[in-house]
């Protein structure tokens, strides 16, 4: 309808308008005047709200709210309005309209040259943010009634959130919606500027893919800076990359060994390992391994020690080598932070993800979905945990994962020299990277193959075991001499032959239902590709595939019966040993995932195929994490990461979503697809924003910042009932534990030995110290004296409590100390 039209239905749009207009500059006007002549008491009652808000822990809400309208987090939201409507139209009007606001706000703001209530270095009015969301909610306005609403919601919650915050008086918002609004409407008159051919659909997949990218790009190279904006544009990334992937015919992908192929090959580790690595830097190492394994790297790398690893001052015989060194590596290239002890994780799950590929491959899976099964194997809840964990279980997956590759090709394609040297090396390194474990994984693909049709000669055998044997003993007979047989003594008896038959440390019984901990703890530990494992059971059933498999020309078909004989024997022997050992964590069946990832692709139905379980299962899975993570964060008492955690959660949820229509719909190919965006992008918004928020009030950090500048030169600290390699770690010395209560009273009354306890141990070791002082005066007195007032106090989240603690820091400072 044009500005010229006089028809009565735009004759009473008119006169609403202006009424309108009318009300929002009187109002205007009535808070200037009011404001100039109450200004101080104005600015009282900002900084009392400022302050309830702080003090309710809602600060970062109504940060996050806020920065709906910063001018950086517009261009992925422009994106994603072109790329769902493909409206030349719509993307004009807002993108118009937000420049225009934004110019004439901060040209405004130099004439006006308004102080902030909280003096700044910028000025107030009007308010920039307020504008650009209302120019925004303007233009959209008269398009679809969810989006108008929305978005005049989203403004005039932004122009809260300003004065809340105490970054403008409420003159300065009132001042922005009356810019705003006049950007929006002056730019829907304007007449059409933008080329039709940017409606094609090609055109818009360039620009989706293009938003995904760019945000996957300031995710990794720039998270220190502005991390909630960042967070929130996980949502239009994850809508943009759903768009993409829905356009993309998955039959199209590529050729088998074309180009396009190994390009997506590669994109697939990128991905994998942008996730893997996202926010790994800026989260503390957390008890209780992750401090271990890297304070003993560190101290490798220090002394030049290269064949026994110590933490706090002992031998460290819980792993063999492997990991140490490639973490001892990694800090000598980037330095001696968490990420770089995390590093080999990453690269172990990315490398395991490409493997599966190739494995599904090799299984006659099409190219689009081997990359399928790759995501699955990269990205399931357990492994991305144990990718941003600095351990060796991650490493090792990646090991087994790529010997698996050279077992499966000389069952396919015969023996040869280099794939007995790749596998049977590979079995060495598995061995270094975790000791007799390590051998289950490829021990249990062989006994599949076995049954499958191979039928390895016994010298080869021999002579592979003998090289792996070689491999692992280069290191380990260096390693038994310098140790006295530590390793083997403490290492493999004491490590894993009492873990296979006492439950050790708390982890698993001798009680019927801990036999089936496995059949539960899989399901869970792969969501959200858990909800999948029905697809496998055909495939493990050797029944025929809904897909035709395909293989290169010189490949012989793998018949169903061999392949389900293959899969079921990998992974019932992975599972089926892990069941008989006592000892019981969700991650000891890793190695059987590549399996579970295969099956699930090959037995994926049909295009077409109507869809029950899986549709519904994506939609509780996304409701329940868009609700679970704020609650679960907020529960563990890391409240800042309440509203990042929502926004991660709602993130995953919107592409679970989507991907569940396409099921209905009958496109399991494309809704993989979409759970594989959704799922990158909500780990990365997840990992590499709301935890490294959260990790002010994590224990660890605390430890490492307040505590380690607490304890002066010369003094030690003692842990006290408490298990927190963190402090070994972050004091970068050795902490011995203290159990016995007389032994805590002689540290207490001697200068320069700190005790480090939880709060609540602090009462019950003063009333020991009254309980001593008939027998030793003396000494119970210094000792409730060091007792009396904690020279450091704080708490935080710890994991292994998964809650909440409270420590203190006592005893008697030396001479010395600059506490003193």
């Amino acid at each position: 309808m044009s500005a010229l039209d006089t028809s009565p239905g735009s004759s009473r749009r008119n006169v609403s308008a202006a009424v309108l207009w009318g009300l929002l500059l009187v109002a205007l006007a009535c808070e200037a005047l009011f404001e100039n002549a109450n200004l101080e008491s104005v600015r009282a009652l900002i900084a009392s709200m400022r302050a309830e808000i702080v003090a309710r822990d809602w600060d970062v809400i109504f940060w996050m709210l806020g920065d709906l309208g910063h001018g950086e987090t517009f261009p992925l939201l422009l994106a994603m309005l072109f790329v769902v409507t493909g409206s030349r139209r719509r993307l004009q009007d807002a993108t118009i309209a937000l420049l225009s606001a934004g110019l004439l706000a901060n040209v405004i703001k130099v004439i006006v040259l308004r102080e902030r209530p909280m003096h700044d270095d910028t000025y107030s009015w009007p308010s920039g943010h307020t504008a650009a969301i209302t120019a925004f909610a303007a233009a959209m306005s008269g398009w679809k009634p969810a989006v108008t609403g929305a978005s005049w919601a989203a403004a005039f919650g932004v122009a809260f959130s300003r004065v809340a915050r105490a970054r403008h008086w409420p003159a300065d918002v009132l001042g922005g919606l009356a810019v705003g609004a006049l950007c929006g409407t002056l730019a829907k008159r304007l007449p059409l500027l933008l080329p039709e051919r940017m409606e094609r659909e090609s055109a818009r997949l360039w620009v989706a893919w293009g938003a995904v990218a760019i945000w996957a790009a300031c995710l990794i190279a720039n998270p220190a800076r502005r991390e909630i904006e960042l967070l929130l544009n996980a949502i239009p990334a994850a809508v943009c990359g759903l768009w993409a992937v829905s356009r993309t015919e998955g039959t199209s992908i590529c050729a088998d060994g074309s180009r396009i192929a190994r390009r997506l090959t590669m994109l697939l580790f990128l991905a994998v390992f942008a996730v893997s690595v996202a926010g790994s830097a800026y989260v503390p190492l957390l008890d209780v391994d992750e401090p271990r394994f890297a304070a003993a790297s560190r101290t490798m790398l220090r002394t030049g020690d290269w064949i026994v690893p110590w933490f706090n001052g002992v031998h460290r015989y819980d792993k063999p080598i492997l990991i140490y060194w490639f973490q001892a590596a990694a800090m000598a290239l980037f330095g001696e932070g968490p990420f770089a002890a995390r590093l080999p994780s990453a690269l172990g799950v990315s490398v395991a993800a490409v493997a599966t590929t190739a494995l599904a491959r090799l299984f006659g899976a099409p190219q689009g979905a081997a990359l399928i099964a790759g995501f699955v194997a990269g990205t399931a809840g357990l492994v991305q945990g144990l990718a941003h964990g600095a351990t060796a279980d991650a490493l090792l997956y990646g090991i087994v994962t790529v010997t698996a590759i050279a077992q499966v090709r000389r069952h396919r394609h015969g023996v040869d020299a280099k794939s007995w040297w790749w596998m049977w090396s590979g079995i060495g390194c598995a061995f270094l990277a975790k000791g007799p474990p390590a051998l289950v994984g490829p021990a249990a693909l062989g006994l599949g193959l076995i049954w499958a049709g191979a039928r390895p000669r016994a010298s080869s055998v021999v002579a592979g075991v003998a090289w792996s044997a070689a491999i692992v003993a280069a290191w380990a007979v260096p390693a038994l001499v310098q140790t006295d047989g530590g390793f083997f003594t403490r290492g493999v008896m004491h490590h894993v032959v009492e873990r296979s038959m006492r439950p050790f440390e708390g982890h698993g019984g001798f009680a019927p239902w801990w036999y089936l901990t496995y059949f539960a703890t899989i399901p869970l530990t792969m969501l959200p590709w858990g909800v999948f494992l029905p697809w496998a059971l055909p495939v493990l059933r050797a029944k025929p595939r809904p897909e035709v498999a395909t293989f290169r020309v010189d490949e012989r078909p793998l018949s169903d019966v061999a392949a389900s004989r293959i899969l079921l024997g990998w992974i019932l022997g992975v599972v089926g040993v892990f069941t008989l050992v006592v000892s019981k964590l969700p991650h000891y069946v890793l190695p059987c995932f590549p399996a579970l990832a295969i099956a699930i692709v090959l037995g994926r139905p049909k295009a077409g195929t109507q869809l029950v379980f899986a549709p519904r299962a994506l939609f509780v899975l996304g409701a329940a994490l868009a609700l679970g993570l704020p609650i679960a964060v907020h529960s563990a008492g890391m409240t800042q990461a309440t509203a990042p955690a929502a926004i991660a959660g709602l993130a995953i949820a919107v592409g679970y979503w989507l991907s569940a229509r396409w099921f209905r719909r009958g496109y399991p190919r494309e809704a993989l697809a979409g759970v594989a965006c959704a799922t990158c992008i909500g780990m990365a918004a997840l990992f590499g924003r709301a935890l490294p928020i959260a990790s002010s009030q994590m224990l660890a950090s605390r430890f490492g910042s307040e505590l380690s500048a607490t304890v002066g030169a010369g003094e030690r600290v003692f842990l006290y009932h408490f298990v927190a390699p963190s402090v070994t770690y972050y004091l970068d010395a050795v902490t011995p534990e203290v159990k016995s209560v007389d032994e805590a009273m002689a540290l207490l009354a001697e200068p320069g030995s700190l005790l480090l306890m939880r709060a609540h141990e602090r009462n019950n070791l003063i009333a020991a110290a009254r309980s001593l002082a008939p027998k030793d005066a003396a000494l119970a007195t210094r000792a409730e004296a060091a007792l009396q007032q904690p020279l450091w106090a704080g708490s935080g989240f710890h994991p292994t409590k998964g809650k909440v603690v409270e420590m203190c820091l006592c005893g008697t400072r030396l001479p010395t100390s600059p506490g003193r």
